[in-house]
């Protein structure tokens, strides 16, 4: 088996062209190129930890492309190359070796604590993780509202006066929630319904994820594209009471793109949300704006907090569901 028999999912091998291409290559130049296109981690990718900031700003799910057509902030904004083409590879790549006593990790993603898809214990990581989805999660819109991050990004700066602040926002990430999106909600787009006479804490997924729809034609791809830009524009609102509140210098960035119908060149093939081992413009290309600041936080390191979270609950899963997942 060659390197790109590894890499190339099993739906593209489907495809009668892209089949009679993996079929002949070897490990000659032709596979050496396609490997590196079908790969977990960007070698060029920015290193997150690294960089100068006080206050971050992660978007999931944010393209470069969408959020520079659409942002409305002063700042410096610059393209950069991710680490990773979803959630997973993104938590993987910065941080499972580095130990960050200086940060605290505020996330609306509960990714983190199923460990057969993320096998960072970001309790060792960090100085604090603190779960917002654990707290703000709501079942209607299957997420956790832009607003309940700012009051928890908001908490954290007091409480953590001396530390980086990393809040990891859910949008523009599905579920869609501005109108358009709950459009789509209300017509079946919804991951996940709790099960008519279901015990207590089971759920069932009554309906396909929005990408599987897209992909087989139940909506379309204007339809899908309006509710995640307004996905993304519904944020800066959140993101502008932060940046004129919260002390400190900021960056805003992402940790993946998303493709929505996007070509697989140089394949005849479309593909759809964000899938791992798969590095192409539109998945591993992300904003990083980055604003100065009068003044700056005292940054120390403290020995780390455990957050005490259950890994692997059908609570979380669940929620991973309405995000899009699959268990």
């Amino acid at each position: 088996m060659t390197k790109l028999q590894r890499y190339i999912p099993d739906i593209w091998k489907s495809n009668r062209l892209v089949a009679s291409q993996y079929q002949y290559t070897n490990d000659g130049i032709f596979d050496g190129i396609l490997s590196n296109y079908f790969d977990t981690v960007s070698p060029n990718g920015f290193d997150l930890m690294s960089e100068d900031w006080d206050n971050c700003y992660l978007l999931d799910a944010c393209r470069y492309d969408m959020f520079a057509d659409l942002h409305p902030f002063g700042g410096r904004l610059k393209r950069r190359l991710s680490q990773a083409s979803s959630t997973p590879g993104f938590l993987e790549a910065h941080f499972s070796e580095g130990r960050y006593y200086d940060t605290v990790y505020v996330t609306a993603n509960p990714m983190h604590s199923i460990d057969e898809w993320c096998n960072v214990e970001l309790d060792t990581v960090f100085h604090s993780v603190i779960n917002v989805w654990e707290t703000a999660w709501d079942e209607d819109i299957g997420t956790v509202p832009p607003e309940d991050m700012v009051a928890a990004v908001k908490e954290a700066r007091k409480t953590y006066q001396n530390k980086r602040i990393l809040a990891h926002f859910i949008q523009p990430h599905h579920p869609f929630i501005g109108p358009a999106g709950r459009e789509l909600v209300d017509s079946g787009m919804k991951g996940r319904d709790k099960a008519k006479g279901a015990e207590a804490g089971s759920s069932a997924t009554t309906e396909k994820k929005i990408w599987e729809r897209l992909r087989d034609g139940d909506v379309s791809k204007q339809r899908v594209w309006e509710a995640y830009r307004e996905n993304l524009t519904l944020l800066f609102p959140h993101l502008r009471e932060l940046l004129d509140t919260v002390d400190g210098k900021t960056v805003v960035t992402s940790d993946h793109g998303n493709l929505v119908a996007d070509w697989l060149w140089p394949f005849p093939v479309r593909e759809y949300g964000h899938p791992g081992e798969l590095r192409v413009p539109e998945l591993i290309e992300v904003p990083w704006l980055s604003f100065d600041a009068d003044e700056r936080i005292q940054i120390q390191s403290d020995r780390p907090v455990e957050s005490g979270v259950e890994h692997g609950s059908t609570e979380i899963r669940d929620r991973l569901s309405d995000l899009g997942y699959h268990s």
